[in-house]
Order: C-alpha cells, then structure tokens, then sequence
C-alpha cells in the first residue's frame, strides 16, 4: 500500500529532538514489526502512534495511515518495543546516556537511586530534558526499612554480608510494600541464601551447582547477566524456561547480544530480555510490546536482528512516549 514519502528522520534535522510534547500522530510504515516475542513477525506493516500511545499495528494493506501523520519511512528497517536497562548506574550525565538512549534503552532501572537524584536527573524525570523511564531502586541500609525511600525495588548489592534472617526479613518487607528485591550474590553460598529469603532476580550471579540452578528456575527467579563476564550457564538456564533480563554498563551492546546468540538464545528470546520479559518482572502493563494502548516507546532498528544478534544495537530512531531520544542518520 503506497504512503506518503516524507522521510521522518530528514523532517526532524530542523525542529529539535526532544519536544515538549508528542507529534499528534506518527506512522512508523512500511518496515518489520515485532509486535512481541510470543507473536509471528509482520511485514510490510505500520505502527500508528497517537498522543504517546500506541493506536494501532498491523499490515499495511488493512490499516490505514491518517491524513495528516507524520510518515517514518521505515522500508528496509524493523521496527520493535523500546528497550529496558534492568541495571543502570545513574553516576553522570555522560555515563547514563551511553547506558541508555544511545541504545535503544527507553526505560531504565537506576541502582541506588535515593528520594533526592541529582539534578540533571530530576530534568529527565520531569520530561524537561530527553531521557528514559527512570525506575529507582534503593540500596538496602539496616537503618532504613524499603519504605523509607520511595522507589520501585530495593537492591541489595552484598548479601554475603548478611546472614539469612536478615536477608529474609529485608526481602519479606519490600515485598509487603510491593517492591521487587534484586541482589548480587557473588558466591554459591550466598546465592543459595538469596533464593531462600525470597530475593525476586539475581544480578551477575555465580555460576551454580546444577541443583541450584533448578531451584532458581522452578521458583521463578529473574537473572541478569553481566555484562562484562556473561554467564556460563545462560544456555541450560534459558534451554529450561529461566527469565533473562537485560543490563549494560555503556559500551556498545552489540557483543552481549552477540553472545545471548551463540549461547542458544533465539531472536525472540533477546527481545524479550529487552522488553517483555522486564515488563512482566516489574508489574508494568504499559510497556514491553507494541500494542494498542501501551505507551508509545518504539525503536526504528536499521537492520533486522533476525540476521544478525547485533542488530539489536543498530539503533536508528527510538521514541520515548511519541518524542525523539535518539536519532542517527
């Protein structure tokens, strides 16, 4: 189905990136979509985004593109959820963008994030400045009770430090405040305890015992890998059902895809480390796929990662609820 032929990306060179609110409608047309990891590919299809929501997704040849969108030429390009950072250090300006927008990354969780952020991060969560869905997550303090400290989770980054009841007790009251709990464990020992207090994802865990790792499997806990090291048995872990979020510390993500790839994950399942599964671990119905409804977060990739893992990172365009965070040529 023909659609106008403005080109989105030239037509944003003369207004700024970050606008105070959403283009009234945009149409991402004519590319690949993956609407979810669970749902079949489409293509030459269009997104319809409307006031920072999603209005519709599908082929082109059923929905019609409004009069007066403004078009995203997307032929050749793919088209997917924004991305969530499940593990962001919030340490400077430069240091959070290179973990973020410059990704595709359109919601983060920010470690250690206290009820009074730095400046320039208020900007970002008040929407004066381009940035990503902040979601905080307070450092465990034995002075302090989770809800002290408003936030969306509490992380506890040395639990080797604490003995079990104190562990469980920590976990059991976030809980209570409805609040995810994300440790480090960086022995066997203490990745044991984690799993025993009820601790809802392991970050850059150890590698375990086979017994251990079922253990992590059948009580549903999530699991980030690290960046730097990986993890040896993201294989077994994923081959059996276990959720995979998704971290980088700011360096080109390219070669962490890469290796999800080599290590069995299929296309599917690294975009659900990046968007639908992050959703479903954090109780947000707003993102992590594109339906109609859902928050108007989308990534333009330049290039399809069914080809190639890497592709994840060839970042073209990524919107944030319909406004621009990121753009290249």
């Amino acid at each position: 189905m023909p659609f106008p032929r403005r080109h989105f990306l030239a037509t944003l060179l003369a207004v700024p990136a970050w606008a105070a609110k959403p283009h009234a409608e945009i149409a991402l047309a004519g590319g690949k979509i993956y609407p979810s990891p669970t749902l079949p590919s489409i293509l030459d299809a269009v997104v319809i985004l409307r006031e920072g929501r999603i209005a519709a997704v599908g082929p082109l040849s059923k929905i019609r593109i409004p009069t007066k969108a403004l078009v995203v030429d997307c032929r050749g390009a793919v088209v997917v959820a924004g991305f969530t950072n499940c593990f962001a250090d919030p340490a400077t300006p430069a240091a959070f963008e290179a973990q973020t927008t410059r990704w595709g990354f359109t919601s983060v969780f920010a470690m250690g994030l206290e009820s009074d952020p730095a400046p320039w991060l208020r900007r970002i969560e008040t929407g004066e400045v381009a940035g990503p869905w902040i979601r905080r997550a307070t450092t465990y303090s034995a002075t302090k009770t989770p809800e002290a400290v408003p936030a969306d989770a509490l992380w506890i980054p040395n639990p080797h430090e604490l003995d079990t009841e104190t562990l469980r007790a920590a976990a059991a009251e976030a809980h209570r405040q409805r609040k995810t709990v994300l440790a480090h464990p960086i022995t066997p020992e203490s990745l044991a305890d984690c799993l025993q207090a009820g601790i809802d994802v392991l970050v850059h865990p150890p590698d375990a015992a086979p017994a251990l790792l079922r253990k992590i499997i059948d009580r549903r806990v999530a699991v980030i890998p690290s960046p730097a090291a990986g993890w040896n048995q993201l294989r077994p872990f994923s081959t059996a059902g276990g959720q995979i979020l998704f971290s980088t510390t700011g360096r080109d993500p390219a070669a962490q895809y890469q290796a999800f790839a080599e290590a069995g994950l299929s296309t599917t399942q690294i975009l659900a480390a990046l968007t639908a599964n992050p959703a479903a671990r954090f109780g947000d119905k707003l993102h992590g796929q594109l339906a109609p409804g859902f928050l108007a977060d989308v990534n333009v990739l330049s290039a399809d990662p069914a080809a190639d893992a890497r592709n994840f990172a060839a970042v073209r365009l990524s919107l944030r609820q319909g406004r621009v965070l990121h753009k290249s040529g």
